[in-house]
């Protein structure tokens, strides 16, 4: 068995309730010679590992009804009641989240999960990943299959910090679209165009969600939605919105909604220009 042979029996299970970070995640695992499952809550995420063994998960850590830390701990405790089973052992457990804190890492840990991953991830780091867990790879082939890829959402960090709104920046970084654009197998559908078709559907849903939740007060629900919608975006390069989706979501945390009337219209004036730009490039796909 050659070596992409054995990697494509590697069976990654993807557990997250957004559409766009399923779709893209997804692409990249397959593009490092995985085979890929998805679920989009922690009980369906639940009821197919009763179902299927997998050699890793890669667990979103905040989703509506059961969150990725209580997964966890029910998979875990299947994995205890299942011990000494043949074949039974502990399936590695990646925390996919938007936070990056010594205190959240701790309680990714503490939730029975063996790594962090925060997004926006790259090809380089779930590649680093998968090596440390499943991999013997050398950094060399590492490097060949997604460093160069990855620089574009690794610059995305630093400028989700602080986006210049007085500048007004481009809506959308085009060096983000084409890294998802090189994702594409040949023969298979355009994926950015799917990647993007399901961005502009969910984050339709998502910034309603955002509106209702600052007009009625709602810390929990502002939380949840600009936490997805700031993750999301960032993969689509909209780097400036992710930036203000960052400060909403951190009202929302912080449950302090003081200016986040004005915040939201700001808000809502930038996601039209990250629509109409997507838009826009979607109907220019051949």
């Amino acid at each position: 068995m050659n070596k992409a042979e054995r990697e494509a029996t590697f069976l990654i299970l993807i557990v997250d309730d957004d559409p766009t970070i399923q779709k893209v995640g997804k692409a990249i695992l397959e593009r490092c010679g995985c085979r890929v499952e998805v679920s989009g809550s922690g009980r369906e995420a639940v009821d197919a590992f009763a179902r299927q063994r997998y050699n890793m998960i890669f667990m979103d850590c905040h989703m509506p009804g059961m969150d990725g830390y209580e997964t966890t701990g029910v998979i875990r405790e299947m994995e205890n009641k299942n011990r000494g089973n043949v074949g039974a052992s502990r399936v590695p457990i990646v925390a996919l989240t938007g936070y990056s804190t010594e205190e959240d890492k701790e309680e990714c840990l503490q939730a029975g999960m063996d790594d962090f991953l925060s997004k926006p991830f790259t090809i380089a780091r779930i590649q680093s990943v998968l090596d440390r867990w499943l991999f013997a790879r050398s950094a060399e082939n590492r490097e060949n299959r997604g460093e160069k890829d990855s620089l574009s959402m690794e610059a995305q960090k630093e400028k989700v910090k602080g986006p210049n709104r007085q500048e007004e920046p481009p809506p959308i970084d085009r060096n983000s679209l084409d890294v998802i654009a090189s994702l594409q197998p040949p023969g298979s559908e355009n994926i950015l165009r799917k990647v993007i078709s399901l961005y502009l559907d969910s984050s339709s849903v998502l910034m309603k969600s955002v509106r209702e939740a600052v007009e009625g007060s709602d810390f929990d629900a502002l939380h949840r939605a600009a936490h997805t919608l700031k993750s999301s975006s960032a993969y689509l390069g909209a780097l400036a919105f992710s930036g203000m989706c960052k400060e909403m979501e951190m009202m929302g945390r912080d449950r302090k909604l003081e200016g986040a009337r004005d915040r939201l219209s700001t808000l809502e004036h930038e996601y039209e220009r990250v629509r109409d730009s997507l838009e826009k490039h979607c109907a220019s796909l051949s």
